[in-house]
């Protein structure tokens, strides 16, 4: 399995996760941009995701792709995070802490 392949499996992953809580998640496959994913939840301001899998993304950088993207948009921007046999990880892209998806 590719590097791609697997990352791109995760964002199917992440994708099934917030679809399971109720989000429309719509996939930016291919697209190397700074969201993976978008998340609309009615009611609530759209979310925009970036999803890393494998090794330790590069947080200092991913982070303030997340805040470039959240000053253009005004959405909720988060980090993805997941590892092999690992349940997903998401941290806010603004105050970089953890959080748990509802």
């Amino acid at each position: 399995m590719t590097n791609y392949s697997k990352g791109a499996s995760f964002e199917r992953r992440v994708k099934k996760e917030l679809e399971r809580l109720g989000y429309y998640v719509i996939r930016s496959a291919g697209s190397h941009g700074y969201a993976d994913l978008v998340a609309f939840q009615a009611h609530r301001r759209p979310m925009l995701i970036q999803c890393k899998y494998g090794s330790d993304p590069d947080y200092g950088k991913e982070f303030t792709n997340l805040r470039t993207l959240h000053n253009f948009t005004n959405a909720r921007v988060v980090l993805a995070c997941g590892k092999p046999y690992k349940k997903t990880i998401y941290y806010d892209g603004i105050t970089k802490e953890k959080m748990v998806m509802v």
